[in-house]
């Protein structure tokens, strides 16, 4: 899903420990992304709009 590693880096601690919450209150609705992606997804959008508002 992410062919630029480089544009979208995380703290890999974080990445783990958001994935294991998305994960854990994931219900039995099938997901077009897996929680390590949607976590990946959620901490890139939130770094790079912390500062809209």
């Amino acid at each position: 899903m992410f062919s630029y590693p480089a544009a979208c880096d995380v703290d890999e601690e974080l990445l783990e420990l958001v994935t294991m919450v998305i994960a854990s209150l994931e219900s039995g609705r099938p997901r077009k992304l897996r929680p390590f992606d949607r976590a990946r997804c959620t901490l890139v959008y939130l770094r790079t709009h912390l500062d809209d508002g």
